[in-house]
């Protein structure tokens, strides 16, 4: 990617991109050949899209300065599209235009479009304020099955054997537990998600709400169980699992791009050592859904930078 990329003209390309069907194409640092004198431009992001046979390009040039863009940036951007190929022009500030600047552009078939920080007092009515929370899930056993191929006559426990049928040990039913529930943890995420949203609609729900999730395995060898005298075949091992929820909420931007608002957080998964940075698109046509993109920060980039 050329060296002009910054941060901003990420942003907006992120929010392009979660706004964009799938035949749409948005590239960040776009190249477009000049008509005439072939010399590559730049176009901070393009998108493309065909329509009944013919290609459609729009061109959006960010700027992320800290004082209002001026007259002399939309004339730059209109001598630099006098001769390429593109079908509409946006430009977007990150701290806005002077008036010469909008009624300049209006002439001239530039929308012009600023990301705010969305504060109480310009709130679109239409919007919900959105939060983001890095929920934790916690796992505690709740109950262990053992399948036998006969009724087991004396009581066993988690601290009663298994064995192979050689008669080696594999383990108590407790520390066979444990390697199952290691080994599919996995298993236990997709079984959650199924139901997730149906059982946690808001963040309170993590308060009230607790998921039994059951883990059958059968045993990959013939597997027994001593019950007095006799030797049971264990058919299943049926592990089952109480998850509770806890969360921690983030510090949450809220930005407003024409009719779109965006909502930003970070946040850090200590497990993997890593952050995220968690973005949400909302638009005024329906404001009730949001576009949810997680990104992965580049730890080696941020501490270059």
């Amino acid at each position: 990617m050329p060296k002009r990329t910054n941060d901003f003209q990420k942003l907006i390309a992120n929010i392009y991109e979660q706004l964009s069907t799938p035949d749409e194409l948005v590239v960040e640092s776009a190249l477009l050949k000049e008509p005439g004198s072939g010399v590559d431009r730049e176009i901070d992001i393009l998108l493309q899209k065909e329509i009944f046979g013919a290609i459609i390009r729009i061109a959006i040039e960010c700027r992320g300065r800290n004082h209002k863009d001026d007259i002399q940036w939309i004339d730059s951007l209109i001598g630099k599209y006098r001769d390429l190929p593109v079908d509409k022009i946006i430009a977007v500030s990150k701290s806005g235009f002077s008036k010469a600047a909008v009624e300049k552009a209006e002439i001239n078939r530039i929308d012009t479009l600023t990301l705010e920080e969305a504060l109480e007092t310009n709130w679109p009515n239409e919007f919900k304020r959105l939060g983001i929370a890095k929920v934790i899930r916690h796992d505690r056993p709740y109950r262990v099955q053992v399948i036998t191929d006969e009724t087991v006559e004396n009581s066993i426990n988690t601290s009663t054997s298994l064995y192979t049928g050689q008669g080696q040990q594999i383990g108590t039913i407790q520390e066979v537990a444990k390697i199952i529930y290691e080994q599919n943890k996995d298993t236990i995420t997709k079984e959650i998600s199924k139901h997730f949203l149906s059982f946690f609609k808001t963040l309170d729900d993590f308060n009230k709400h607790q998921v039994l999730v059951s883990v059958p395995v059968n045993p990959p060898h013939p597997t027994f169980i001593a019950d007095g005298s006799r030797r049971l075949l264990v058919k299943q091992v049926i592990l089952e699992m109480l998850c509770s929820y806890s969360y921690e909420p983030a510090n949450v931007s809220h930005y407003l791009l024409g009719n779109r608002q965006v909502t930003q957080a970070t946040i850090r998964d200590e497990q993997s050592e890593g952050e995220f940075i968690i973005r949400t698109i909302q638009e005024a046509k329906n404001p009730n859904q949001a576009n949810v993109r997680v990104e992965k920060v580049d730890v080696k980039a941020k501490i270059s930078s």
